[in-house]
């Protein structure tokens, strides 16, 4: 377990599980709505906080770092990621070097909110550009093209961030590795400290699985698939990323605190509909977890 001086450390994991419309391939907790409840959302996730470090003795831990993900987070407001953020904060102890990381989506992004999030304390975007490819995003059911997403970099590196994430995605349908390839390099030029790159599962309940099932998705074989990540691995070093997790490359010194986190066993919880927590206890920890549905899990959080 990390500690900070004598004190044990704790990071934070936020949930904001509302999109403007479901991806065809996703399979995330998220819901596409219309109106956002951002002031109850928001309300509901202080409030836990507070249940949970008092249920967990947790006022004394120090904060290492706070992820807010998705979903969409960049549909809330400046403002409200501020009252989030400021909230955790003030719950803990912390350096005032606190890895604070929000993700978005390229099409939610502008020069005024991307200033706000930076006021608010976010210090890390992690962007889901997820192919520099309009076949391949138009196939994904991506809200964004090309453009936006170089244009929401290039935003974001004006707003005065010196770090930034931008996700990637391989095994996509009509992908070749010389596609993959391309974006990989096309993306390396931007210059973002870290690169996240997923393969493509095909999750029941998406329309991708119904798009299979029907012979209507022709998706790269396995061994193709295989051949992507190789490939994309040996790319990025060149370029001079770290391979330091399956799916994470970074820059020297560049590694996500949060994902590593997870990835040694630290504690950690989360905030929000869905959202996963994890403590030590005898044995292999003990871990839990939210109510998916945001309208009940606002409801719970009301009620105790």
């Amino acid at each position: 377990m990390r500690v900070f001086g004598e004190r044990k450390t704790i990071g934070v994991y936020v949930h904001i599980p509302f999109c403007v419309r479901k991806c065809l391939y996703c399979n995330f907790s998220s819901v596409a709505a219309l109106s956002i409840p951002e002031k109850q959302y928001a309300e509901s996730l202080v409030r836990e906080l507070a249940l949970i470090a008092e249920r967990q003795c947790l006022h004394g831990r120090v904060l290492e770092s706070i992820y807010i993900g998705g979903g969409t987070p960049s549909l809330f407001s400046p403002a409200a990621i501020d009252t989030i953020i400021s909230s955790i904060s003030d719950a803990f102890h912390h350096n005032g070097n606190v890895e604070i990381t929000m993700e978005a989506n390229p099409d939610t992004l502008t020069a005024k909110s991307l200033k706000g999030y930076r006021d608010a304390g976010v210090n890390r975007l992690s962007i889901g550009i997820q192919a520099l490819d309009d076949r391949l995003l138009k196939a994904m059911g991506r809200t964004h093209g090309k453009k936006a997403a170089v244009d929401s970099f290039i935003s974001a590196r004006n707003a005065g961030f010196e770090n930034i994430s931008i996700d990637l995605m391989s095994g996509l349908p009509g992908q070749s590795i010389s596609d993959l390839e391309d974006t990989l390099l096309k993306a390396a030029r931007m210059g973002p400290e870290h690169i996240s790159l997923y393969g493509l599962t095909i999750e029941e309940s998406t329309p991708f699985y119904k798009m299979r099932d029907a012979g209507l998705l022709k998706i790269p074989h396995e061994d193709e698939q295989a051949g992507q990540y190789v490939s994309a691995s040996e790319t990025l070093t060149r370029a001079g990323y770290t391979h330091y997790e399956i799916s994470n490359f970074a820059l020297p010194g560049r590694g996500s605190a949060n994902n590593s986190r997870y990835w040694l066993g630290g504690e950690y919880i989360g905030l929000g509909a869905s959202a996963h927590s994890c403590m030590k206890a005898e044995g292999w920890g003990r871990r839990w977890w939210n109510i998916s549905d945001p309208y009940e899990y606002m409801r719970a959080v009301e009620g105790g």
